[in-house]
């Protein structure tokens, strides 16, 4: 019985004997397995190459990581450093002022009079800070300028 098919590899039509029979011939059977091979090998190399990026990309995500909880830290570290100076800052004020820190409650008369005498007072400063805005700065320079010549004049003398 013949059969004819067609080569797997180059496309030709042949007549077979047998129905299981893929290639033309033996060098198209050859060149067939050769290229099997070089696909499979294309292919292993394909995997390699994505699981190296993977495994860079995994490193370079670890390495930020460490980074961010290394900057994390650090920064808490500042900041509790910092916030102990300024305890010790608090502290170092309570114990050299001159009165003791009063447990009374304040009224709300008591809040309503000490709001007020901080307003007069705000109002107060900010027209000095007008006033030294206009004629500050140069009565600065000359009052500076005199304290330099007496300086002056008393190392001459």
């Amino acid at each position: 019985m013949s059969i004819e098919i067609e080569c797997q590899y180059c496309g030709t039509v042949v007549i077979a004997e047998r129905s299981s029979r893929k290639y033309c011939d033996d060098s198209c059977k050859t060149l067939a397995c050769r290229k099997r091979r070089v696909d499979e090998s294309i292919k292993e190399w394909q995997i390699a190459v994505k699981k190296e990026e993977q495994r860079q990309i995994q490193e370079i995500k670890d390495k930020k990581e460490k980074d961010a909880e290394e900057l994390k830290r650090k920064q808490e570290a500042e900041f509790d450093a910092r916030l102990a100076e300024l305890e010790a800052m608090i502290s170092h004020m309570g114990e050299t002022s001159s009165e003791p820190p009063s447990e009374k409650t304040i009224t709300h008369d008591e809040n309503e009079k000490s709001l007020s005498k901080t307003r007069r007072a705000r109002k107060k400063r900010k027209k000095v800070e007008q006033h030294q805005g206009t004629f500050g700065i140069s009565g600065f320079i000359s009052g500076f300028n005199k304290a330099l010549d007496t300086i002056k004049q008393s190392k001459k003398g």
